[in-house]
C-alpha cells in the first residue's frame, strides 16, 4: 500500500515538473517570436510578449516574468505608448529577479531614458544614464558591455543636442571603443554597429569635417543590405547633402527613407516629422514653391499629432517620478521599523537614527515635488506650443521662401518683415550672440542666410561690392569669427 501511494506521488510530481518545463519552453518560443517581430510587426510582437507575461504570471516564474515585461516595455516604446512603457518598466523594476541581476535592470532603465527623451524630460534621461553606467561598473560580461556601448552613444547624442561637441565626442569615441572590444568575440550586432556610427557622423557634421561625417555615414550605409530597418542611415545621409547645399540628393535619401517607414509599417513621428521639415525646406531653396507648402503641411500636421502624444503620457513620466519617491519611501519605513524592533542600544541613539533619515526623506520628498512641479510646468509650455502652432502655421503659409527671396531682390521695405515672419528665431538667437545688432546689420546677415554673394547683395541693395565686403568684415569681428570660418555657415548652425 505504501509503495502504491509513493509511486503515485511520485509520477504526480514528474507529470507536474514535466508540464512547468513544457510551459517555460513555450514562454522562451514566445519571447523569441517576439524579438523577431519587433521592427516587422511591433504589434504581433506585443502580442506575442503579453502571452509570455501571462503564461509565466501562471507558473510564478519570476524570471520569464521580468523578460516578459522587458519585450512589452520596448513594444510600447516603438508604438509611441509610452503611458504603458512607464507601467511594465516599474512593474520590472519591482520584480524580485531585477532586484537581483544589475544587467536585467539595466535593460529596463534603457527603455526608462529613451522614453524620457522622446518626452523631451533631458534631465531625467540623463539620470537614468548616469545610474546605467554606476550599475554596470565593474562588469565585464558581454551584455553589459553592449549596453555601455549604447549608453554611452546616447550620452553623446544627448550632448550633441545640447551643443556640447567635446563631450559629445569623448562619448561616441568610447561608445566605439566598448565595441570593437566586444566585437572581437561575436558576430557584430547591425543594429548597435550602425547607430555607432551614425551619431559618430553627426559629431563630425557638427564639427564641419564633413570628409569624416561621410566615412562614418558611408560606413553605417554599406552594411543596409544586412537589416531591415534603414530610414536613420538615409535621413543621415539627407543631412549630410544638405549641410553641402546639394538639396536634390538630399531629397533623395529624406524620400528613401519615408519608403522605408512606410515600407516596414513604422510609424516612428518623431523622425517621419524632421523628414518632412527637412523635405519643405529643401524644396524651398529649389524654389519649388508648390512642393515646399505641401510638405511644410504635412511637416505641421505631424507636429500636432507629435505634441498631441506627448502631452498624454507627460503625465505617466510625473508618476513614474512619484512612483520612485513612493519606493525610497517604503524602504526607508522598512529600515527604520527593523532598527526599532532590533534596537538594544539606548532610547536616544535610537532617536537620533530615525531623526536623520526622516530629514533626509523630508529633502527627498522636497526635491521630487520640485522635479514633479519642473514636469508639470514641461506640459504646460507643450499646451502653450500646440496653441502657438496654428498661428505659425498661418504666418508661414502666408509667407513662402521664394515671396523672401524677391522681396530681398526688390530691396523692399517690407523684406525684412517677411524675412522674420518665415524665420521667426532668426534675429533672437543672433540677437542673444551680441545684443548690440542693428536692423542695417539683421539686414544684411538677412541676405547673407538666403546664400546671397556679396555682388548680389551689393546690386540688390544698391551699395558697392567693397562696401559690402567691409560690412560683412566688420560683422564677422562683433560675432567673433575665426579666420577661415565661414559666415553662411555660422549663421545656418545658429538657426538651422
Amino acid at each position: 500500500m505504501l509503495f502504491k501511494f509513493i509511486r503515485i506521488f511520485l509520477l504526480f510530481m514528474f507529470g507536474f515538473l514535466y508540464s512547468q518545463r513544457i510551459e517555460i519552453k513555450r514562454v522562451d518560443g514566445l519571447l523569441e517570436k517576439s524579438k523577431e517581430t519587433l521592427y516587422t510587426n511591433t504589434i504581433q510582437s506585443l502580442t506575442y510578449a503579453k502571452d509570455a507575461a501571462m503564461i509565466s504570471e501562471n507558473e510564478k516564474n519570476s524570471l520569464k516574468l521580468a523578460e516578459s515585461y522587458l519585450n512589452i516595455a520596448r513594444c510600447t516604446n516603438l508604438l509611441m505608448d509610452y503611458k504603458d512603457s512607464f507601467l511594465y518598466i516599474e512593474k520590472g523594476l519591482n520584480g524580485s529577479e531585477t532586484k537581483k541581476d544589475a544587467v536585467l535592470e539595466c535593460q529596463f532603465r534603457e527603455i526608462k531614458a529613451i522614453n524620457y527623451n522622446k518626452l523631451k524630460l533631458t534631465d531625467s534621461e540623463l539620470k537614468e544614464y548616469h545610474r546605467i553606467i554606476e550599475l554596470l561598473s565593474g562588469k565585464n560580461d558581454i551584455e553589459a558591455k553592449k549596453i555601455l556601448s549604447r549608453t554611452n552613444a546616447r550620452m553623446a547624442s544627448y550632448y550633441l543636442n545640447k551643443q556640447e561637441s567635446l563631450y559629445s565626442e569623448k562619448f561616441i569615441n568610447k561608445a566605439i571603443s566598448i565595441h570593437h572590444k566586444i566585437s572581437k568575440n561575436l558576430d557584430d550586432d547591425f543594429s548597435d554597429n550602425l547607430n555607432l556610427y551614425t551619431i559618430k557622423g553627426y559629431v563630425c557634421l557638427h564639427n564641419l569635417k564633413y570628409d569624416s561625417a561621410y566615412y562614418y555615414f558611408n560606413k553605417s550605409y554599406t552594411h543596409l543590405n544586412r537589416i531591415k530597418r534603414k530610414y536613420i542611415q538615409l535621413i543621415s545621409l539627407g543631412d549630410y547633402y544638405f549641410e553641402l547645399k546639394n538639396y536634390v540628393k538630399a531629397v533623395d535619401f529624406y524620400f528613401e527613407s519615408l519608403q522605408d517607414l512606410d515600407q516596414n509599417r513604422i510609424k516612428d513621428l518623431e523622425y517621419s516629422t524632421y523628414t518632412n521639415k527637412k523635405i519643405s525646406m529643401s524644396y524651398g531653396f529649389l524654389n519649388d514653391k508648390a512642393k515646399e507648402k505641401i510638405y511644410l503641411e504635412k511637416y505641421y500636421i505631424e507636429s500636432d499629432e507629435l505634441a498631441g502624444l506627448k502631452i498624454t503620457n507627460l503625465q505617466s513620466a510625473v508618476n513614474t517620478v512619484e512612483n520612485e519617491y513612493q519606493n525610497r519611501s517604503d524602504k526607508f519605513r522598512k529600515l527604520n521599523w527593523i532598527i526599532f524592533l532590533s534596537a538594544i542600544i539606548p532610547f536616544m541613539f535610537l532617536n537620533i537614527i530615525i531623526g536623520y533619515r526622516y530629514l533626509k526623506l523630508k529633502r527627498r520628498k522636497r526635491a521630487v515635488i520640485s522635479e514633479k512641479n519642473l514636469l508639470l510646468q514641461e506640459k504646460d509650455h507643450l499646451l502653450e506650443e500646440k496653441n502657438m502652432y496654428y498661428v505659425k502655421l498661418q504666418q508661414k503659409l502666408d509667407v513662402t521662401l521664394e515671396e523672401v527671396i524677391y522681396e530681398a531682390k526688390k530691396n523692399t521695405t517690407s523684406f525684412f518683415e517677411k524675412f522674420q515672419t518665415f524665420y521667426p528665431e532668426f534675429s533672437p538667437r543672433l540677437l542673444e550672440c551680441n545684443p548690440s545688432f542693428n536692423l542695417g546689420e539683421l539686414t544684411l546677415l538677412a541676405y547673407v542666410y538666403l546664400n546671397f554673394s556679396s555682388k548680389e547683395i551689393a546690386e540688390y541693395t544698391f551699395r558697392s561690392y567693397r562696401t559690402i565686403q567691409t560690412r560683412k568684415y566688420t560683422l564677422r569681428k562683433k560675432i567673433g569669427l575665426e579666420k577661415g570660418e565661414d559666415l553662411y555657415v555660422w549663421l545656418k548652425k545658429i538657426n538651422p
